[in-house]
């Protein structure tokens, strides 16, 4: 279902246990970035929870991390976690870093078009 990812797609965790129906969400809105832009290469998503924060549940907080590579560069989003909320979680924390990143994405593009206006 996802094979169509044109680069390496890669999903780690730091602090806090891997979730397989959090990496279908991450794998599925990264193909969604995929379809938008098709010559995105590379993508790298991070989950963790901050070390000082190893408690599962309540209070626990995300940090999300995406790296896509794009010609010429990689684009770095990483949403985290201070002021925000009290109790999210990693769902909410990944459907807002990718928000950010297609925005983020969207942002390159248009630049790209004015420099390369074939």
């Amino acid at each position: 279902r996802y094979s169509n990812m044109q680069g390496p797609f890669e999903i780690s965790y730091r602090h806090c246990a891997p979730s397989e129906s959090l990496n279908e969400v991450i794998r599925e809105k990264a193909c969604e970035l995929q379809r938008f832009y098709t010559r995105m290469g590379r993508c790298h998503v991070t989950v963790e929870t901050p070390s000082d924060h190893h408690r599962r549940g309540r209070g626990a907080h995300f940090r999300v991390r995406i790296e896509l590579g794009v010609p010429g560069k990689t684009l770095v989003t990483s949403r985290d976690p201070v002021a925000r909320v009290e109790h999210e979680d990693a769902f909410s924390a990944v459907n807002e870093a990718f928000h950010t990143a297609r925005r983020q994405l969207q942002n390159y593009v248009q630049r790209h078009r004015a420099d390369h206006p074939w």
